[in-house]
């Protein structure tokens, strides 16, 4: 059954719980409006608290829905869960900062420079509360040359190199010619053993996700680390600084995530509404960035869905921009009617490959981006065609013609198989 599929069987399982995810749905905003108000004096009575927050915990808000639940008007049980399930997210959250801060100081230890970005550092910036985010691992940007000694640094740790398919690379450099970015795993002691290989790490650990290149496959990197450590902020978190992208930066960098898996999760909109409501922006100077980085229709795409479904503060000058522009207007109703038709099972569904293209094309910013987009879709090798295909480092470059073949013959297989 592919992901899609599981998704519209899921979403067809949840159909009695409709309610509960209107009611999710009517909380996932920085703060409560009328809107929201109208919406938990006329649904809670009609749900179970647990149904509520498991559809918000779907939509990756769950931290956010049971912290205005504490506060809201609710049936006493409403309370008692949403007020658990809060201090439940700030113990985890709790252990995170805490590793956080174990790993910053061996990589001060061997003078290795890093950038930390969502998790811990964006719960506290956008929220002011660690215990209205989730965040399942660590994030750090750090320079390419310094990949193998930070690759060490954290095997000295105690972590170990994850990758999708259950094998180690422990090669690191050779690592960074072929990617941006690696998984690295800590588990602790009620880490049940691998059996199967998984997409992500198991929940019972610590994951830290190294990056040294922002940007993927079809959209390369638009930010060097050196740039971005200029332009450095600090926030406090555990009531220790840790630097990270500047607002700018993290703006483009929560846009950069969220158009990578079609904005397919509720929580990635929110979180960029509650860090413009909670920090202040040069809009200038951020609309001029995202043009020189061919990154404005992502970024209109970002504000736009951002405002209309959790009131981000986006000036009118902006909405008027990306409601002008029919590509942006098409990908937000795309997202949001996503959202809305698998609200529980949205989080990185699929999409189908000529859906994917026109989707990749549409957020172009120029005509010649949109031929460059092609040819990377024609032959930059993705997943599928490393597990198509096994060859040895020496032979990685022939990806870029396995890839073509490839896409060759499925277009051939599906013109000759029976409809």
């Amino acid at each position: 059954m592919s992901a899609t599929s599981a998704a519209r069987k899921g979403h067809e399982r949840a159909d009695t719980d409709d309610d509960a995810v209107a009611l999710a749905t009517a909380l996932a905003r920085p703060t409560l409006d009328e809107t929201a108000q109208t919406a938990i004096s006329r649904l809670a009575p009609e749900v179970e608290a647990d149904e509520v927050l498991t559809a918000a915990h779907h939509l990756g808000v769950g931290p956010l829905v049971a912290s205005h639940l504490t506060d809201a008007d609710v049936p006493a049980a409403f309370e008692s869960r949403a007020r658990e399930r809060c201090r439940a997210t700030g113990v985890r959250n709790l252990s995170f900062v805490a590793e956080l801060h174990r790993v910053l100081s061996a990589f001060a230890d061997a003078g290795l420079r890093c950038l930390v970005y969502k998790g811990p550092v964006l719960a506290v910036s956008a929220y002011g509360d660690l215990s209205r985010r989730d965040f399942s691992d660590l994030d750090l940007f750090v320079p390419p040359g310094d990949v193998p000694e930070a690759c060490a640094v954290l095997e000295s740790l105690g972590y170990n190199p994850w990758s999708e398919n259950g094998t180690a690379v422990t090669d690191a450099e050779s690592l960074v010619s072929r990617a941006a970015e690696r998984t690295y795993f800590r588990p602790s002691e009620d880490t049940p053993e691998r059996t199967v290989a998984t997409r992500r790490p198991p929940s019972v650990g610590v994951a830290v996700e190294l990056r040294w290149r922002l940007g993927t496959d079809l959209r390369p990197s638009w930010l060097t680390f050196e740039t971005a450590w200029e332009r450095r902020t600090e926030v406090l978190v555990g009531g220790r600084p840790v630097p990270t992208f500047s607002n700018e930066d993290t703006v483009l960098v929560l846009a950069r995530h969220g158009a990578k898996h079609y904005w397919n999760r509720l929580g990635w909109v929110v979180d960029v509404a509650a860090f413009l409501s909670e920090n202040d922006i040069d809009w200038d100077r951020l609309r001029a960035r995202a043009a020189r980085a061919n990154r404005r229709r992502i970024l209109h795409a970002c504000l736009l869905l951002a405002a209309e479904t959790a009131d981000a503060p986006v000036p009118a000058e902006i909405l008027a921009d990306a409601r002008a522009d029919s590509n942006v207007r098409r990908v937000v109703i795309d997202a949001q009617g996503f959202v809305a038709s698998n609200p529980e099972t949205a989080a990185y569904g699929e999409r189908g490959r000529r859906r994917r293209t026109r989707y990749e094309l549409q957020l172009c910013d120029t005509r010649r981006q949109q031929v460059l987009t092609l040819c990377r879709l024609a032959f930059v090798p993705q997943q599928a065609d490393y597990a198509a295909v096994s060859l040895p480092d020496s032979l990685h470059g022939l990806y870029r013609v396995t890839r073509p073949a490839r896409l060759a013959v499925k277009a051939l297989r599906r013109r000759v198989e029976p409809r």
